[in-house]
């Protein structure tokens, strides 16, 4: 989120390497993974697209242009060519598909995250039992193309936040990070860094198409997701996160997140 980001994702965690696979051998490609908690894959590249699925756990992956949050049930796209580096607080399962870059252009130039509705979620995880050396089968092409056309239509999530390099923001930004029940107001902020509460939040507009206080609920509710998946009370969580209550937690998650704490708990872990 901060121009330092990479240095604070490294810091305490280990480092892995990308997947050993230089080049495709068939249009897709299944990849499964289990990732354990403080786990790291450095920033790399591919010359294929990629899907990257949450199917348990939640996975950030940072790109140049901000940072990505998976949580169990959605997805990310990345199309070739883009530098990116995949983590996981706590350990998660995730199932990527690799896609040749003929196909990748009907799937945009962008990276983006979306839901996984249930027969997409079906489709990604049929795929990923296939064996590495499968054999392309009419039945099989079938369902790449069922797999395209989902994926053109997948709706888009809000799970992002970007890259920003502004020495009156960075200070706002990395301390709710370490620490998002802080309730320093604008006005106080404004004070500590030097520019007038109207300028901040004129500036969190312009980075965030959000006002601060806006943003800051946005972004408490990326950092539930990982305690959510982690089983902690409804209650923990919205004392964590500087909630007065857990109903004023309940309320901000549905509004972000279409349901309940619990119900959104117990979709993505069926």
């Amino acid at each position: 989120m901060t121009d330092n980001i990479e240095k604070q994702t490294m810091k305490g965690w280990v480092l892995t390497q990308r997947s050993k696979h230089r080049e495709l051998t068939h249009p897709i490609m299944p990849v499964r993974r289990d990732m354990d908690p403080m786990v790291q894959v450095v920033k790399h590249s591919h010359t294929w697209g990629q899907l990257v699925y949450a199917s348990q756990g939640v996975m950030q992956v940072i790109a140049d242009d901000g940072r990505y949050i998976i949580p169990p049930g959605q997805a990310l796209w990345l199309p070739s060519g883009v530098e990116h580096q995949v983590s996981s607080r706590y350990g998660a399962s995730f199932r990527n598909l690799h896609i040749d870059s003929a196909l990748c252009d009907v799937l945009g130039t962008k990276v983006y995250t979306f839901n996984v509705e249930p027969l997409l979620r079906e489709l990604i995880l049929v795929m990923c039992e296939w064996p590495f050396d499968y054999e392309m089968t009419a039945e099989r092409q079938r369902l790449f193309d069922v797999l395209i056309d989902l994926l053109k239509s997948a709706p888009n999530t809000g799970l992002f936040m970007p890259s920003i390099n502004d020495k009156r923001l960075s200070p706002i930004v990395e301390a709710l990070s370490g620490d998002p029940s802080n309730k320093k107001t604008l006005e106080q902020w404004a004070m500590e860094v030097g520019a007038s509460s109207r300028t901040l939040n004129r500036l969190f507009n312009q980075y965030f198409g959000l006002g601060f206080s806006q943003w800051k609920q946005k972004f408490r509710i990326i950092q539930s997701l990982d305690l959510l998946a982690q089983e902690h009370p409804v209650g923990d969580i919205a004392s964590r996160l500087g909630y007065e209550s857990s109903s004023a937690f309940i309320f901000a998650f549905k509004k972000h997140m279409g349901c309940s704490p619990s119900s959104y708990r117990k979709l993505n872990h069926s």
